[in-house]
């Protein structure tokens, strides 16, 4: 129980802060599919795309992604995580 509190902890000290998401413009990016999985190779954005969506999308397709350094942060956190254990 320990662990998965500290996990949390750790999601929570990665979000982008309130008075930032208020803010859209600096949070909004527009982009090609592909440049956003080259700026966040270790997220599977056509798996969790395909889990949304009715088909495919192709890499040159424009995508709005809020939050993108959150999305950084998450892979490196996931990464370091115990999938076992939550930390």
């Amino acid at each position: 129980m320990r662990k998965l509190m500290e996990f949390e902890t750790s999601l929570s000290q990665i979000m982008i802060q309130p008075q930032s998401r208020r803010n859209f413009s600096e949070i909004y990016t527009k982009l090609p599919l592909g440049e956003l999985k080259r700026r966040v190779p270790d997220f599977d954005f056509d798996y969790y795309l395909a889990s949304l969506l009715p088909r495919k999308l192709d890499d040159s397709e424009l995508v709005v992604i809020y939050a993108l350094p959150y999305y950084r942060k998450l892979t490196k956190l996931l990464e370091a995580t115990d999938k076992r254990s939550g930390s």
